[in-house]
């Protein structure tokens, strides 16, 4: 049987003979029934275009053998394979030619659910509502699948730590529009001690041994989606919950149980009424948690523990959204785009501290709208200016407000240009207010135990307890400025894409929190840190406050190369760069304080650490039966003055890391089983091999005064090596599964430095 595959392309029809008749397919023309011809069989699958997308013409498209080169077990996993293959950029989604509430659901299918990928140009992206600084991508999902896959991974490290282990479980069967998946994860962590850390220390005094660096934890996350045709439009269901448990403990004396779990169910309704695409999303959702603390002897099983807090909190919110965008007008540079959006949130939140018998009610009310104006200004038809290319103005304008509490408004201007098909360049001004969320303002006040900070005095980590809790904070008010341009161009099959990017933002009333103390810092706000006798750090109260003015300046740049053949047995393969460069970041924290430069003197220096500058480079080379991928980073180092103190500073060392990943199939899809039923097809198997911070690389501190010539290094301490081989195994009628190679976000300078 010959298949052919054709995307949005008519079907193939023999000739008709000259009677006009069309003889059916394999048999020869009607006038001679005596002779007839033997031709092949002719299976045409195609996937017509939505109307949406019409006149569209796709930068890129991923045929379902290219997509299994990504090595990714869900959608999820491939959407993040392809913005790290774009330059890290995000996308805007739509799924079979719409958009839909949500991709929480949609995104733990499978990865071999999809039919196909399209990359649109960020232009495309306003015909569904979307701003014009980020790129469409349309999935396409199979007509008729069903899978079930099972995949079990193990990760551990070479320097200490615990052990990871964590299953997940996948199914899902689509039946046309109709659509029913569920997802279940379970993991479990061993968590970290500080005998596993040897280098951790008090000052001069080691951390005591069954200090907890990381908690033990146990997490567990469920989610079941459904979808499926309704009157003209499309309704997607879907049902979550988690439940996660941490265990803290301080020398065995001390520790602290903390559990919370969360359930929300939602709903979301598309359909096009009158030219217009309308959304409406509706969500409840309930949260809880709890946080004791004993004090007692753990190792006797704290029989003799005394509790020493034991703070309950539940919330529970519900939410309404409504959206509606479409052409109002038709304009001699094309057409005039409106979209509209409402919400409408609250939530009720009760605190209970179960210790001193007292219970505190809040509640949180929101209310938001925003306007949309997309307005052509230059086409290329355009006399005169029509060598510009393609101009753009988009103004909008937003709303928000808390119920009681006030409310803010916001403008934005977007200009977009387009003088070529491969080139886009954008820029926008922006006006905002930003309110505080109801964790921000009504969580409230408990300690947290087993956190690691860097103290400038001992000039080393040190273990500390975690005040945390809202606060009253006031609304944000920022200026933005952005611009962008973007070069997109297939060369051969080779596709080539770059781009350059500044920003600006200045925030009024920034909300901050200091994690941990420095000489300013605690010059400044001395009841935010506490230490006892000797002088030894014990508390940091890290609640958020605002302060006075926040502004940050930066610098971006990527060049990403990818390519390869379409089918699933050739090689792909990608190569890309990125780059940021901060030119500014200063903070002033009070009208009386001096404006600081973070770059210079960061706020906290284990975990604020940045540089001003960061690179990462990735390859990966991928077929359907073996994969590779190597990617490295490297951030810059700094040296942080005492603002009190000039002759005083911590240097933190740049840092390189490298990570890497093989991958390797041991069964094709469909290998097994035989039969070519329904339930004769089995999943294939993978093993996989992630190694991260090949390098052994972790942020090393060295506090030093120029006058005394004191010089004391300081290692955070941190696993080097990781390794991860889990094995993956799916079953499936229609198709097969992969693994998830572990691929960590290169961005960050030091990322799970403590393990």
């Amino acid at each position: 049987m010959l298949a052919i595959d054709a995307l949005a392309q008519p079907s193939i029809v023999q000739a008709a003979p000259a009677t006009g008749q069309t003889p059916p397919i394999g048999q020869g023309p009607a006038t001679a029934p005596d002779a007839p011809a033997v031709l092949p069989e002719v299976v045409v699958t195609g996937s017509r275009r939505p109307k949406s997308l019409e006149g569209a013409q796709a930068l890129d498209e991923l045929s379902e053998g290219r997509i299994s080169t990504y090595g990714a077990g869900s959608i999820n996993e491939v959407i993040e394979r392809l913005q790290q293959q774009q330059g890290g950029r995000e996308f805007s989604i739509i799924v079979n030619g719409r958009r839909i509430g949500s991709l929480a659901d949609l995104g733990e299918l499978p990865a071999e659910a999809l039919k196909g990928i399209e990359i649109y140009t960020p232009a495309d992206a306003k015909r569904f509502g979307f701003s014009a600084d980020k790129r469409l991508l349309n999935l396409t999902l199979k007509r008729d699948f069903r899978s079930l896959s099972l995949e079990d991974e193990v990760r551990a490290a070479t320097e200490g730590a615990g052990t990871v282990v964590q299953g997940e479980l996948r199914g899902v069967v689509l039946n046309g529009d109709r659509r029913l998946n569920g997802f279940a994860r379970a993991q479990a962590d061993e968590g970290l001690l500080a005998r596993q850390r040897p280098g951790a220390a008090n000052g001069d005094q080691p951390v005591p041994p069954g200090q907890s660096l990381l908690p033990r934890r146990q997490s567990y996350y469920a989610t079941l989606g459904a979808g499926r045709p309704l009157g003209a439009g499309n309704l997607d269901l879907g049902l979550r919950g988690a439940r996660t448990q941490n265990l803290r403990q301080t020398n065995g004396t001390t520790q602290q149980e903390s559990l919370g779990g969360s359930s929300s169910i939602n709903a979301s309704y598309n359909n096009t009424v009158a030219g217009f695409q309308v959304t409406a999303i509706a969500d409840v959702g309930r949260s809880d948690s709890r946080s004791r603390i004993l004090a007692g002897d753990a190792a006797a099983g704290c029989t003799q523990c005394r509790l020493a807090q034991d703070l309950r909190t539940a919330t529970i919110n519900a939410g309404l959204t409504a959206r509606a965008g479409g052409t109002v007008a038709t304009l001699p540079a094309g057409e005039m785009r409106i979209d509209l959006s409402a919400q409408r949130n609250r939530a009720r939140t009760t605190a209970t501290d179960r210790l001193n018998d007292t219970v505190l009610r809040t509640g949180y009310a929101t209310t938001s709208a925003q306007a949309n104006v997309s307005l052509p200004i230059v086409a290329g038809s355009t006399p005169v200016l029509g060598f510009l290319g393609t101009v753009e103005l988009m103004p909008s304008i937003d709303y928000n407000a808390i119920d009681g509490r006030g409310h803010v408004i916001g403008t934005n201007v977007s200009l977009s240009w387009r003088p070529s098909s491969a080139l886009f360049v954008n820029a926008s001004i922006s006006r905002r207010g930003s309110l505080p969320s109801n964790e921000q303002i009504n969580a409230p006040v408990q300690t947290l135990i087993g956190f690691t900070v860097y103290d400038y005095r001992a000039g080393a980590l040190v273990p500390i307890e975690q005040i945390t809790g809202g606060a009253p904070l006031a609304p944000q008010a920022s200026l933005g400025i952005n611009v962008s341009a973007n070069y997109d161009r297939t060369i051969g099959k080779v596709q080539l894409n770059g781009n350059l990017g500044f920003s600006r933002d200045a925030v009024e009333r920034p909300t901050v929190s200091l994690t941990e103390p420095s000489a300013f810092a605690e010059r400044y706000f001395p009841d935010r840190f506490r230490r006892d006798a000797a002088g030894r750090l014990v508390s940091v109260d890290v609640r958020p406050f605002n302060a006075v003015r926040q502004v940050e300046e930066s610098v971006t740049t990527a060049l990403n190369l990818s390519g390869g053949g379409r089918g699933e047995s050739t090689l792909n393969w990608n190569i890309g760069i990125q780059g940021q460069r901060q030119l500014r970041r200063s903070l002033r924290l009070g009208p009386d304080i001096p404006v600081i430069d973070t770059l210079t003197n960061p706020l906290s220096i284990s975990t604020g650490v940045q540089g001003r500058q960061r690179w990462s480079g990735q390859l990966g080379l991928r077929t359907r039966r073996f994969g590779g991928n190597v990617s490295v980073s490297r951030s810059g180092g700094i040296r942080s003055t005492s603002v009190a103190d000039p002759t005083n500073g911590v240097d933190v060392a740049p840092l390189v890391r490298v990570d890497g990943n093989l991958l390797m199939t041991l069964q094709s899809p469909g290998a097994a089983g035989g039969g070519g039923g329904r339930g004769g097809r089995w999943g294939g198997y993978r093993l996989e091999l992630s190694i991260r911070n090949l390098t052994n690389a972790r942020p090393r501190i060295r506090a030093s005064a120029r006058s005394t010539g004191r010089d004391r290094p300081s290692s955070i301490p941190g696993c080097s090596i990781r390794w991860a081989a889990p094995w993956r195994c799916r079953c499936a009628y229609r198709s097969a599964g992969e693994p998830t190679p572990d691929v960590p976000d290169p961005a960050l300078p030091a990322v799970d430095h403590l393990r």
